[in-house]
């Protein structure tokens, strides 16, 4: 399986109503963090008072490049790395998923949805649509916050978008930054957080079409695809992975749940090598920790 691979950084895609807005000698590239570290410390600049712009013109040009579903990408280049849920887990530190649905404006005003360690979802967030605390940037702001206390920005590096959030600490001169990736083809509405994350998870690492044998030797063709159905395997027909490990310490295994919403979901484990999935029996002992069992499938993904 081929993964996309990025470009060296180039310089940020200025918000051009924001941009254009500012006087040609105040025109400054600001300093970017490290993007490839989930956080780091961030420098603000001096701050500037830009003159105030519509709102629907900004939602016009900024609600298509803001809209959709994004992943930490320190998470993104984990999961990557390691073709493991489990693994990938350390990666998270705060939020693990960002929700920018249009349907949700409300004057100038969008709200954003945040998971948390892809185990649960915090307080509403706000991005407004007028120029934040730094130059190119908008305003950003968790419910009750103070609208100066962080920012949001955006740049397009080759074909991928990617967000900046700024997080100020008190002195408005400092704090933390965290670079998120959009998730490709996933338009979420309201408060999808377990499916945006799922969706995401399928397709950089499961969805595609595969052959193989099963434990008896018999050849099979499995199929798997972003939005969580799977063709192939008898008597199931969707699946997720095993993203949560908030509460499951003595569960180091990635493991599918099929048909994860009957009653009685089925656990298969698996290791994913290459384009190579392996899928094995779970069993559970008295304590509950999950082990992994007798090898089931071996499915190799197609071109």
């Amino acid at each position: 399986m081929i993964f996309p691979r990025y470009s060296a950084w180039v310089g940020w895609v200025l918000f051009g109503c924001l941009y254009a807005c500012q006087p040609a000698d105040s025109k400054q590239a600001i300093e970017q963090p490290d993007p490839s570290a989930a956080s780091s410390t961030a420098t603000a600049p001096e701050r500037t008072s830009p003159r105030p712009r519509s709102a629907d013109r900004l939602a016009q040009q900024l609600i298509p490049i803001l809209r959709g579903a994004w992943i930490p990408l320190r998470y993104y280049k984990a999961l990557v790395r390691t073709h493991s849920p489990y693994q990938a887990r350390e990666a998270l530190d705060g939020i693990s998923m960002l929700i920018v649905d249009p349907h949700t404006r409300a004057g100038d005003s969008l709200l954003v949805a945040l998971g948390y360690n892809n185990h649960e979802g915090g307080v509403p967030a706000y991005v407004s649509l007028r120029p934040g605390a730094q130059p190119n940037t908008l305003a950003f702001s968790l419910e009750g916050e103070d609208s100066n206390q962080s920012a949001l920005g955006y740049r397009i590096v080759g074909a991928d978008t990617l967000l900046q959030l700024w997080r100020y600490d008190a002195t408005l001169k400092g704090g933390t930054t965290q670079t998120f990736r959009k998730v490709p083809g996933l338009l979420p509405q309201g408060d999808s957080l377990a499916y945006s994350t799922t969706y995401a998870l399928n397709q950089l690492l499961l969805a595609g079409q595969y052959t193989g044998v099963d434990s008896l030797g018999q050849r099979c063709k499995v199929f798997f695809t972003a939005t969580g159905e799977v063709r192939g395997l008898p008597h199931y027909q969707r699946y997720t992975p095993q993203f949560d490990y908030v509460g499951l310490l003595d569960n180091d295994l990635d493991y599918l749940l099929l048909d994860p919403d009957s009653d009685h979901p089925t656990h298969l484990a698996f290791t994913l090598h290459t384009d190579t999935l392996r899928l094995y029996a779970v069993h559970a002992d008295t304590s509950q920790h999950l082990h992994r069992g007798a090898l089931h499938y071996t499915l190799v993904r197609r071109p």
